[in-house]
């Protein structure tokens, strides 16, 4: 099974509300919206797709069709941005 976690030296500080993360390669802040800055946390340790999902479900209490979208969405992106890895279990 697939995991994800977050990628090693990136910083993160709350500013006005927001969560903002900071590559030290690119020196390129990312401002992390509610959505984002929850599965943000829940990578803190290794979890797989599937949990994710479920978390955001049920936290904010949507349809399991519309957080897989959301988790997909998240994931596509912050591994193409290279905040977030793939690990095995």
């Amino acid at each position: 099974m697939v995991n994800y976690c977050r990628v090693e030296n990136i910083f993160q500080k709350v500013v006005d509300d927001s969560l903002c993360l900071l590559k030290n390669k690119d020196k390129f802040v990312y401002k992390l919206n509610e959505t984002a800055a929850f599965l943000w946390q829940l990578l803190e340790k290794k979890s797989s797709r599937k949990k994710l999902i479920e978390a955001l479900s049920a936290n904010y209490q949507i349809p399991y069709s519309q957080a897989e979208k959301d988790v997909d969405n998240f994931l596509k992106y912050y591994l193409g941005e290279k905040l977030i890895k793939k690990v095995s279990e």
